[in-house]
């Protein structure tokens, strides 16, 4: 089953970082104590108790007067671990995840999660609300979906573990059928609202995705010649060989600021004397954002008009001439991406001007414990994550 929650739009559109926040204070977590080895999952009666500490039930934090549950609060942390994990397979091989790993500022991954499980279940929050004010809901054929895909979750769970239906959802998405079905609920309104605002008359115009692109995302587009003072095995070559290089590169220069045509002069310069092996892929020019590229050619080609090339650039890669060209994507591709984003945006206003207070117990979360508890439990049932599908998809009840 494919976890595709359509508002985890509002995470990646990174409008939230909470903070000074009311903090209430009273509620503590009393966390059980456990053997991984020789847990059992039939005394567990409440997952939410067991792996943060305080009854599911339990309101941490509070919008506009409406509790948020411990409930939604653990769904949202297990959900965002489990992405963290898969990533970190993905890319690493390894299913370890790197806590205390720094992401700037002196927020760790572990910080991150925190903030920003909380930031989910509060957004959430504010969208049943803004939706309920607006007379917004979802229609009975899509909660129709919702129970049909209970049902095949139920079947599935019945056949592979002998698990009922709330068993199963604990088990691949620590919550149970009531904040599932709420869960897929605000989806949808937040889908109706998202097209209300954003569909018809109202779809953004290609200048407005692109500008988005541009300017908000800071896409840009070049291409670039490379004189690379490394060898094969990208070992830096000699000193000698290293200057051969760049004396190269200054007569190429010379070439371009003396050419009559010197964009055309510059793709032959490129074909003829380049070292970049990318190139054969990408031979229109690479298209990236900040912090993709090696931070020398980043801040040259971005001090870079349109149709202008840079000087000599030095690189721990070689010397590059660096050729600035309009950015050309395809706005069709990405306006889905900027309505998220837009919405996205939309939702944080509202979050700031509502009264937000949290317990301080949601600051105070261990991630790791939480998510090793949950991986104990998992374990012990028998079973790994199973991923949440996207009843619009008709793949409900695929297991990957």
């Amino acid at each position: 089953m494919k976890r595709t929650k359509r508002l985890i739009a509002l995470a990646l559109a990174g409008v939230l970082m909470l903070g000074g926040l009311t903090a209430c204070g009273k509620v503590e977590a009393n966390l059980p104590e456990y053997d991984p080895e020789t847990l059992d999952t039939t005394t567990i009666t409440d997952l939410t108790e067991f792996l943060l500490g305080v009854p599911g039930n339990t309101a941490v934090a509070t919008l506009n007067g409406e509790d948020v549950t411990a409930d939604e609060l653990v769904y949202w942390l297990v959900a965002n671990c489990d992405s963290l994990q898969q990533n970190a397979y993905y890319y690493t091989g390894s299913t370890d995840i790197p806590w205390d790993a720094s992401m700037g500022e002196g927020v760790t991954v572990q910080d991150y999660v925190r903030a920003e499980s909380l930031n989910l279940a509060l957004s959430q929050r504010m969208v049943a609300q803004k939706a309920f004010d607006e007379g917004v809901d979802a229609t009975a054929e899509q909660m129709q979906e919702v129970s049909t895909l209970l049902e095949s979750i139920k079947a599935e769970g019945e056949t592979r573990l002998g698990a009922t239906l709330d068993e199963y959802l604990e088990l691949s998405m620590a919550l149970d059928a009531n904040l599932f079905t709420f869960n897929w609920r605000c989806d949808y309104m937040y889908e109706a609202m998202r097209d209300a605002r954003f569909a018809g008359d109202n779809v953004p115009t290609d200048e407005d995705v692109l500008t988005w692109l541009e300017e908000d995302q800071g896409f840009y587009k070049v291409k670039h010649i490379l004189l690379s003072t490394r060898d094969e095995a990208q070992n830096p070559l000699p000193d000698e060989q290293v200057a051969e290089k760049r004396a190269v590169a200054d007569d190429l220069l010379a070439q371009l600021l003396a050419a009559e045509d010197p964009i055309a002069l510059f793709d032959e310069l490129m074909t003829e004397y380049g070292e970049d092996p990318g190139v054969a892929s990408s031979p229109d020019g690479y298209t990236a954002q900040p912090g993709q590229m090696v931070a020398e050619f980043e801040q040259a080609s971005l001090g870079l008009e349109e149709g202008s090339f840079s000087d000599v650039v030095t690189s721990e890669f070689g010397y590059h001439i660096i050729l600035r060209l309009p950015l050309d994507m395809d706005p069709a591709e990405y306006r889905d991406a900027y309505i998220n984003s837009a919405m996205g945006q939309l939702v944080g206003g509202w979050l700031e001007q509502s009264e937000v207070k949290t317990e301080a117990l949601c600051d105070e979360v261990d991630v790791k414990d939480l998510f090793e508890r949950m991986t104990a439990f998992r374990n012990r049932f028998g079973q790994p994550p199973v991923e949440q599908a996207d009843p619009a998809e008709g793949d409900s009840s695929t297991a990957e």
